[in-house]
C-alpha cells in the first residue's frame, strides 16, 4: 500500500469511528444527561458530524469494495453514494440549518472551503486523485 494509500484509509476509518461512536454515545447517553431542549447546542455538531459520517462510511466502502472485489461497479456506486448522501442530507436538513445559530467565523469558512474547491486545479489535483486512490487498486 502506498503512503498515500494509506494515509487516506487512516483517516476514513479514524472518522468512520468517530461517526458511529458520537452517534451510539450520543443516543445512549443524551436521554440520561439532559432534557430536548437543552441539546439545541449541539445541533449544529451533530450535522456536521453525520454530513462528515455519510462521506467516509460510503468512501470507506468503496474502498475496501475496489480491493476486495473485481467488480468495479460496485465501488463506483459506493463512491457515488459518497457524493449523493452528504448532498441528500443537506438538502434534506435545510431547515435546520436555519434554525441553528452558527457563528459568522464558521460560516465564513465554509463559504472559503467552498469557494477554493472551485478552482479547476485544485479539483482536478486533490479531488481527481482522491477518487482514483478510492477506487482503482494500481493507482
Amino acid at each position: 500500500m502506498a503512503s498515500n494509500e494509506f494515509r487516506v484509509v487512516r483517516v476514513l476509518i479514524f472518522l468512520t469511528l468517530i461517526f458511529l461512536s458520537y452517534h451510539l454515545l450520543f443516543s445512549i447517553l443524551s436521554p440520561l444527561l439532559a432534557p430536548e431542549e437543552f441539546l439545541d447546542n449541539y445541533k449544529f455538531i451533530k450535522f456536521v458530524m453525520t454530513f462528515i459520517g455519510l462521506h467516509t462510511t460510503f468512501a470507506l466502502g468503496a474502498f475496501i469494495v475496489s480491493r476486495i472485489s473485481f467488480n468495479e461497479i460496485q465501488a463506483t456506486t459506493l463512491m457515488i453514494f459518497s457524493a449523493l448522501a452528504p448532498t441528500l442530507y443537506l438538502f434534506m436538513n435545510l431547515e435546520l440549518i436555519n434554525e441553528i445559530s452558527i457563528s459568522k467565523i464558521t460560516l465564513g469558512l465554509v463559504i472559503l472551503c467552498f469557494i477554493i474547491l472551485q478552482f479547476k486545479d485544485i479539483r482536478k489535483e486533490i479531488v481527481r486523485n482522491y477518487i482514483r486512490l478510492i477506487l482503482y487498486r494500481a493507482y
